[in-house]
């Protein structure tokens, strides 16, 4: 994303508070230097390291998802530019909304993420719910959009097997 962020730490650097205003990526797209559709995004972080290897912390977005065209048809400028597809290891995508479909309003992710270290032993976690609004050719403007949510986490674990101290 382009855009600016404003970051401070407090307690001797054990919170860590960020707020930005940027251009917004959809998810599972690489970020792009172009405003599609001029719609910035908020971006907020704060988190939380009580001691040395142990912290925890929440972030998410907001912002709007317009079609450029102002219709819930796809246009050459966003094509479904604002929708996720979402891609294997092998990158083939394993998922992508229909060409009929747009991004037509408010897009939020909520992203809740801790972790722990400890000697050579270490654990991250972290879950995200993304949310948008998704409009379809075929709809009226008395239908509206419909919200579409996806959900992910994921728990990893380390270990230094030569002892060093993970961090």
């Amino acid at each position: 994303d382009r855009g600016l962020e404003l970051y401070s730490s407090l307690f001797d650097k054990r919170l860590t508070l960020e707020l930005a205003g940027t251009n917004g990526t959809a998810d599972g797209r690489d970020a792009t230097n172009s405003d599609f559709d001029g719609e910035p995004e908020v971006n907020a972080r704060v988190f939380f390291e009580p001691v040395p290897g142990i912290g925890f912390g929440i972030a998410g977005t907001h912002g709007e998802k317009i079609s450029d065209n102002d219709t819930r048809s796809a246009s050459a400028s966003n094509a479904n530019a604002f929708l996720p597809r979402y891609r294997s290891p092998a990158q083939n995508t394993i998922f992508q909304y229909n060409t009929g479909a747009s991004a037509d309003g408010d897009h939020t992710r909520f992203t809740p993420q801790s972790y722990a270290y400890v000697g050579p032993f270490g654990v991250m976690a972290e879950y995200i719910e993304s949310t948008q609004d998704v409009g379809f050719a075929t709809d009226t403007e008395d239908f509206g959009t419909h919200d579409f949510t996806n959900k992910a986490a994921q728990i990893t674990g380390v270990w230094a097997i030569t002892g060093e101290d993970e961090s």
